[in-house]
């Protein structure tokens, strides 16, 4: 209510949008800021200018939000965080940075994070805000979300119920690995390549970190995509982002594959919608199918093993990756991959993207 009596005094917001606004949030619920933007002609920005001239409190940019190290996490009460939200900056000699977006936090029963520590108030916007709540304190991904409405193309095999393990997950969908895949480009065929972290590499991310802030900081979908694909070729020889909100889906970044920055059709793959509403990434044998080896072949070859990873914004699947490797080696910890497309979901909503 405060945020929405900051507009009405500002002159952004008619008195008279005031009660329909403050009833149509009482009734959805969510995000008051969020429903501002989206009932009005206003942005998150001009909510946060609004709310930092009304408040006096000093306006910061959203990049220096949603990187704050996640070890300020212990100086703010994760239910106080996400009840009010707010979310720690930086720490200054004694001095605590906190942003908020609803001056509404300024007037709850929060006496400080003590510890001879004092608070100093600063505004940013609700996305960015409420990225860096979720990046300070993650919580359990939901087991199971709604697919894309994107996707579009009928699925060719009924998804299983529950939870499919990636070591199941042929087994549940009917599909069988490919035993001995041919590699058709592999370099030397009297051995296997063994997948190994490429050190001091200037066209890779060596860090999760590293990436992660390259995407808090990007200026597009591509940009953003590059990102993800340069930290993943530590890993994987062959990656793909792909936006999936186009039909046939977009290619936003690759290395490693003969294709132009072009579409690819993933959204009838037998199977993809399982894999993109998954709470895991499925990282595990190549599936054995026609449509996929037609996919392969698009990129130069069939692989062993792949990874196939949503990126949500909010319950929607935004992006795809994909990437893979022509061994059985897994050197990465699933659970890593699954932290770097969190990340790169909360850089989707702060950037707006």
């Amino acid at each position: 209510m405060e945020l929405l009596d900051t507009l009405v005094d500002a002159g952004l917001l008619p008195e008279g949008r005031r009660g329909e606004l403050l009833r149509r949030w009482r009734e959805r619920g969510g995000s008051l800021a969020d429903l501002v933007v989206r009932e009005t002609s206003l942005t998150h920005d001009a909510l946060a200018d609004a709310v930092a001239a009304g408040t006096g409190h000093p306006r910061v940019a959203d990049g220096e939000i949603v990187v704050a190290p996640r070890a300020l996490g212990v100086h703010v009460p994760e239910t106080l965080a996400r009840k009010l939200g707010i979310a720690p900056v930086d720490l200054v000699a004694d001095t605590l940075r906190v942003a908020f977006h609803d001056p509404a936090a300024l007037h709850a029963a929060w006496e400080g994070p003590g510890g001879g520590l004092r608070v100093s108030w600063c505004v940013g916007t609700a996305p960015a805000v409420e990225a860096a709540v979720a990046r300070l304190f993650p919580t359990t991904v939901p087991g199971r979300r709604f697919t894309s409405s994107a996707i579009t193309a009928p699925s060719t095999t009924a998804p299983p119920t529950g939870e499919v393990p990636n070591r199941d997950f042929e087994t549940a969908l009917g599909l069988a690995p490919r035993e001995d895949p041919v590699l058709l480009f592999q370099r030397k065929p009297e051995g296997p390549v063994m997948l190994t972290r490429k050190k001091g590499s200037p066209r890779t991310l060596a860090t999760l970190g590293a990436a992660a802030e390259r995407m808090f900081v990007a200026d597009n979908l591509h940009q953003m995509a590059a990102a993800m694909a340069t930290y993943l070729v530590n890993y994987f020889p062959r990656v793909l982002v792909l936006d999936l909100f186009n039909s046939p889906a977009r290619v936003l970044a690759a290395h490693g594959a003969d294709v132009e920055l072009s579409v690819q059709d993933v959204h009838a793959l037998p199977g993809i919608e399982v894999m993109l509403t998954e709470a895991m990434p499925y990282y595990g044998p190549a599936v054995a199918d026609d449509a996929w080896t037609h996919f392969y072949a698009q990129l130069g070859g069939p692989p062993r093993t792949m990874l196939v990873m949503p990126v949500w914004r909010g319950d929607t699947a935004r992006l795809m990756v994909y990437a893979d490797a022509p061994t059985e080696d897994r050197l990465v910890d699933a659970r890593e991959l699954q932290n770097l497309a969190r990340e790169m979901g909360m850089a989707l909503e702060s950037r707006g993207f």
